[in-house]
């Protein structure tokens, strides 16, 4: 398992979901995805509190960034990790990936999750089995 993908799953379980998208940012995103999520990480702290319009950013650039994160440092489907048993996670040849890359090019305005839940009935979180 990838330190990455150790420390998203650490900072998940104590709810750092604004730090968890830098991490995100700087693995994945390019230099003003990862200034965007520095930005939210700086207000989130400075208001004390995530506020509604932050909320919306984080989760908008989160839903961008991650399912690039997840695939490039999840640990696979059946790789003997207990968590992943019911996550379908695809690799880059895997027919999984290129269906939700073709729905978001024809206008899936959705998130991954719920792509996820549509086509395989279960909705995906680290560590929650479905």
């Amino acid at each position: 398992m990838s330190l990455k993908w150790q420390q998203y799953r650490k900072n998940e379980a104590c709810n750092l979901h604004s730090e968890n998208l830098v991490l995100i940012a700087t693995a994945v995103g390019d230099e003003h995805d990862q200034q965007r999520a520095a930005e939210i990480l700086e207000k989130h702290i400075r208001d004390g509190e995530i506020t509604f319009d932050n909320y919306f950013d984080r989760n908008t650039l989160n839903h961008k960034l991650f399912p690039l994160f997840q695939l490039q440092y999840a640990p696979r489907k059946n790789d003997g990790h207990k968590e992943n048993q019911t996550h379908v996670d695809p690799r880059p040849d895997d027919p999984h990936l290129p269906k939700f890359h073709k729905a978001l090019h024809a206008g899936y305005k959705g998130t991954f999750y719920e792509w996820h839940k549509e086509h395989f009935g279960t909705f995906w979180c680290p560590g929650v089995a479905t």
